[in-house]
């Protein structure tokens, strides 16, 4: 049995050596593969980058979705030699906002009280509180106004006319009809056509003195007149508010400021950074 075992090892060492023989070339090129075997595997961890927090833009409230805003502030400059605050109502159509009593502080420590304001101007009236509806605006400036704090409408410019503010009020009042006139004399017609939208009239225009009807409209052609044509209108009055602070206002820090506007209770309704 070991006899037959021999010759089969015989046997198979012969074929090798047999295939060595007519592969000898090759046998550099031969390749023995092995396995490989991926053990695991790790997913690099995802990395969010560091957005570091910026200062507020400028002219921006820290919340742009609360009742009332702080919407501008502005520090006196050569263009504009008055401070400036301005406070925005966001509110439904049917609310209304009491800022009369309010207080605006600033990181200097320093603050002011919101004062009242007339409604509608008049003459030495009765200031009451202001009260914001939807998209109304209260402006806050520095110096005095000559005609105490009010809300404006479209008659204003006839006070702006003959005492000036700071900042200028806007000159939009009605026009003259060109209707409303035709029946006055032809110099009456002359100078009315000469008036700017809320000038007022010389005391002793160079009309007929016969002319009644000329004279009794220029006697109308001022503000009082003005607010009894048209207090009536829809238009009549504007969505803002003037308030002048005299130097109460004087409180920002010129570079950087965090203001917070705070209602009667204490309580922050809003801040604006700059």
């Amino acid at each position: 049995m070991s006899k037959f075992f021999g010759l089969i090892l015989l046997a198979l060492a012969i074929a090798a050596a047999l295939f060595l023989s007519t592969n000898a070339g090759d046998i550099t090129s031969l390749k023995f593969g092995f396995p490989i075997f991926k053990l695991f595997s790790v997913d690099a961890p995802e990395v969010t980058p560091f957005v570091p927090s910026g200062i507020m833009p400028n002219d921006q409230s820290i919340s742009t979705q609360k009742p009332v805003t702080i919407s501008r502030v502005r520090n006196a400059d050569s263009m504009s030699p008055y401070i400036e605050m301005v406070i925005s109502a966001n509110l439904s159509q049917n609310e209304t906002a009491d800022v009369t009593g309010w207080t605006v502080k600033s990181n200097t420590n320093k603050s002011f009280t919101i004062p009242s304001a007339q409604g509608i101007y008049s003459f030495g009236g009765a200031q009451s509180d202001i009260k914001l509806r939807a998209g109304d605006k209260a402006h806050f400036y520095s110096g005095f106004g000559p005609k105490g704090n009010f809300r404006l409408n479209k008659c204003m410019g006839y006070i702006e006319d003959t005492s000036p503010f700071t900042p200028s009020l806007e000159k939009n009042c009605p026009s003259i009809s060109r209707s409303e006139i035709q029946g006055f004399s032809s110099s009456c017609q002359d100078y009315l056509i000469s008036l700017d939208d809320c000038e007022n009239p010389l005391a002793n225009p160079l009309v007929p003195f016969e002319d009644n009807a000329c004279r009794e409209f220029l006697s109308k052609l001022n503000y009082v007149g003005c607010v009894e044509k048209y207090g009536a209108d829809k238009d009549f009055l504007s969505r803002d508010w003037m308030v002048w602070m005299g130097d109460q206002i004087n409180i920002f820090d010129f570079t950087h400021d965090k203001i917070q506007l705070l209602d009667k209770k204490g309580v922050v309704v809003d801040e604006y950074a700059y």
